[in-house]
């Protein structure tokens, strides 16, 4: 008997300590943005929740297909693109972790243009990132004509070749301020209302429910990450650095830095003022009032995992004729700086 319970004992060791695989497809190169996942896996934060996270670098947007396929169980995608591409593909994914509440999204435009309304007709510059869906779909609103130019980076913007870049305030623009040159303004989506999140961890439904706990883990143990991030910056930035070394690529330290203390900053909620980590039904419902004002989806849909009110019930469609009243009312209290910083 006694030989059966020291068995018995060993087996459920053995069953305690097996692991959960879980991998992460990320569509960016390796950067801060990314630091909470980072700091969990080096402090070994999912090691003690017991899963065994793969971090895998994919092509820009191919991370629903990885998901889709299963060759990946997370993404990381921007709030407005997951809900456009859920409404377009039905593909039921849902958001488990909501890191990101307010959008470092913008618009740089060189000092000539300074109001946002002179873009009308203009060259705008792009990488292929995706955080274009949001730019594009307030020029749909406001019913703005401009051409679009898919570049490699920020060197078109500071070469003249295009009028106007989208950069997130973490990304190009810290690389457009360091090469200095001409003045330039800085439009914020957030400050001009188009104010939707970007990261946010999304996995198949099934996947969620067939074993939720697995996924709250991984999100407990990314928030931890990110909460020693925050306390322990230097060593955040340092574990970073060794991240994207391990890719082949080279580090900027100071950029980096500043991609921490930017990605920390958009992680509070401007009403709570603490970081929730937690997508709430009125943001979705803006994401869905901007896509269907834009007529980019049809109607409203959700990836939250469960909502308590029917998705779109906090919104009216947006006009677009409102929209331009009240940037122009921005405009005429205080020309392009009410909305841009000229730096």
């Amino acid at each position: 008997m006694k030989k059966i319970l020291v068995a018995l004992a060993v087996l459920l060791s053995l069953v305690s300590c097996s692991s959960h695989s879980l991998t992460v497809a990320l569509d960016q190169a390796p950067s801060a943005q990314y630091a909470g996942i980072y700091c969990a896996l080096a402090n070994g934060y999912y090691k003690k929740a017991g899963l065994d996270v793969q971090v895998k670098y994919v092509e820009t947007a191919k991370g629903y297909q990885t998901l889709q396929s299963g060759e990946a169980d997370i993404i990381n995608e921007p709030l407005l693109n997951a809900v456009e591409f859920k409404a377009k593909s039905g593909m039921d994914m849902v958001n488990f972790l909501q890191t990101s509440q307010v959008s470092g999204l913008t618009v740089v435009t060189h000092d000539k243009i300074s109001e946002f309304k002179q873009l009308d007709g203009k060259l705008i510059g792009y990488k292929e990132d995706g955080y274009d869906l949001m730019v594009r779909a307030m020029f749909a609103m406001k019913g703005m004509s401009v051409e679009w130019v898919k570049v490699k980076d920020y060197h078109d913007f500071v070469d003249d070749k295009v009028d106007a870049y989208v950069s997130m305030d973490y990304g190009d623009l810290f690389d457009i301020a360091g090469a200095g040159g001409k003045p330039f303004y800085i439009f914020s989506l957030s400050r001009m209302g188009f104010d939707v999140p970007e990261d946010g961890y999304y996995t198949m439904r099934k996947l969620y429910e067939g074993n939720s706990g697995i996924y709250k883990k991984f999100a407990e143990a990314t928030v931890k990450g990110w909460k020693w991030a925050d306390t322990s910056r230097v060593q955040a930035v340092n574990v970073v650095t060794n991240e994207i070394v391990k890719q082949g690529l080279t580090p900027d330290e100071k950029h980096e830095n500043w991609i921490l203390t930017e990605v920390l900053k958009y992680q509070v909620d401007p009403v709570a003022r603490v970081r929730t980590f937690k997508l709430f039904e009125e943001t979705e419902d803006a994401a869905n009032a901007i896509l269907i004002g834009a007529k980019l989806i049809e109607s409203p849909i959700s990836v939250m995992i469960k909502r308590t009110t029917p998705v779109g019930s906090t919104f009216k469609e947006a006009n677009p004729k409102d929209v331009d009243a009240i940037l122009n009312n921005m405009y005429e209290s205080g020309g392009g700086d009410s909305t841009a910083d000229k730096k």
